[in-house]
């Protein structure tokens, strides 16, 4: 009786402090990503005041201590933080860029001798912001959706994240967040379409001084007018310890910013949104 009652006390130690060591767990975590979104608000504070008003919408200082696209690093307390800001406007906006830009790029980004793949991405696209029902040739409604585990609809309505992205018909999780690959596997570029496409760019081209090297490359073949200037929207790119920010914010002074959308998730993680 008294070795069954100190294994029933043994079996309660355990899990108590188990439980214990449970709760310290979350505390610790609750308290290291409370301070890591303190310290992207700080990074955002500081970039905001490196920006002013213009005629085309933002424009750098005159002597600007951040140059858009470049990666920075500082530290914060005890925190080493890495970041850099971008200006949607050189990125190819998925709800005004027309069809056939939109196509041509995607095939010249697979860089495939069969453009199949790239026309599915495009037609799906399409179809998942348009308001009917009906597939193009390459495309994907609701028929197609149905049949994913869980089953879904497209949306018939404008895409408002480009997270959708994973839900549409052609693009997976390596597509999305890269590498990019093309013709016998070859790595085209190491960012993914989330770093290609945007939704905020509000313009059917691009500012080529600000874009990504593949939408720079296609654009210089092009006998498309770009664009000038900045759009209203940026996005900042955070990372600290090991987690991935991507907040897309708006200029109001250099005090105030609009914050739009904001996103976190551990680097590397296929869980990451």
């Amino acid at each position: 009786m008294v070795l069954w009652i100190l294994s029933l006390l043994a079996i309660i130690i355990s899990y108590y402090s188990s439980e214990v060591k449970i709760l310290n767990n979350v505390s610790r975590y609750d308290i290291t990503t409370l301070a890591s979104r303190q310290i992207a608000l700080s990074i955002l504070k500081i970039v905001s005041k490196h920006l002013v008003p213009d005629t085309n919408g933002l424009s750098l200082d005159d002597e600007p201590s951040l140059v858009p696209n470049q990666w920075y690093s500082t530290s914060i307390g005890s925190f080493k933080v890495s970041f850099k800001v971008e200006n949607e406007a050189g990125k190819i906006d998925l709800i005004r860029t027309e069809e056939g830009l939109l196509r041509d790029f995607l095939r010249f980004l697979m860089d495939e001798e069969n453009p199949i793949r790239a026309d599915t991405i495009c037609d799906s696209i399409l179809d998942w912001q348009d308001n009917d029902k009906l597939e193009r040739i390459n495309g994907a409604e609701d028929s197609f959706y149905k049949e994913k585990l869980p089953p879904y609809k497209a949306a018939n309505q404008k895409i408002t994240t480009l997270n959708e992205l994973l839900l549409i018909r052609g693009v997976n999780k390596k597509l999305f967040f890269g590498p990019i690959t093309g013709k016998d596997n070859n790595i085209i570029w190491q960012g993914g379409l989330r770093d290609i496409f945007t939704i905020y760019n509000d313009q059917k081209t691009v500012n080529i001084d600000l874009a990504p090297t593949p939408v720079k490359e296609f654009f210089s073949q092009q006998t498309v007018t770009a664009t000038e200037g900045y759009s209203k929207t940026w996005l900042l790119k955070m990372r600290l310890l090991n987690k991935e920010y991507r907040i897309y914010w708006q200029w109001i002074n250099k005090k105030r910013f609009k914050i739009l959308y904001w996103e976190e998730g551990y680097i590397n993680s296929d869980d990451f949104f």
